[in-house]
């Protein structure tokens, strides 16, 4: 997985309330969920203005929330340059990668894992409303490929 997959899976996993491409930018609107899901960031291009920095910060601040910019470690040249308006780095994300057989190269008991959707019923009777894809890693045996897979879940009451 390269990074770009790993932040579209990101933004699908959890993804903003609302995001829109201005200028050179995508917009977030997180909603409160965290600084990841509310960050701009740059579409494709290391290519921007100073003034498209005003841009992303007007769209920002339209929308309620802190100036955050996701840099990926090709982008020097906005990492640099938002360093020189007083910007700090607030939240470093380590991505780490390996093929999942180095995981998951076990087998998973019988009667210990289930992938269920919708809700049963009893999840339902105690409060048990949705699961959503954000935290909490369980592991689920995929066997339309025969591979296991992470799959993450929460439950929320």
């Amino acid at each position: 997985m390269n990074l770009k997959d790993f932040w579209n899976a990101s933004d699908v996993s959890w993804p903003p309330i609302k995001k829109f491409k201005m200028g050179p930018w995508t917009i977030r609107e997180g909603g409160g969920g965290g600084n990841r899901v509310s960050a701009t960031s740059l579409n494709n291009s290391n290519s921007f203005l100073k003034t498209d920095i005003v841009l992303a910060e007007t769209a920002m601040k339209t929308l309620g929330q802190p100036y955050i910019f996701r840099i990926g470690k090709e982008e020097i040249k906005l990492d640099l340059t938002l360093e020189k308006l007083g910007y700090n780095i607030v939240t470093p994300s380590f991505i780490y990668g390996c093929d999942i057989d180095r995981v998951s190269n076990f087998d998973i008991p019988p009667i210990t894992t289930f992938n269920v959707w919708p809700p049963l019923e009893i999840m339902k009777k105690y409060g048990l409303k949705e699961v959503c894809l954000k935290t909490d890693f369980l592991l689920c045996k995929d066997q339309r490929e025969k591979k296991q897979r992470f799959w993450a879940g929460h439950l929320t009451r």
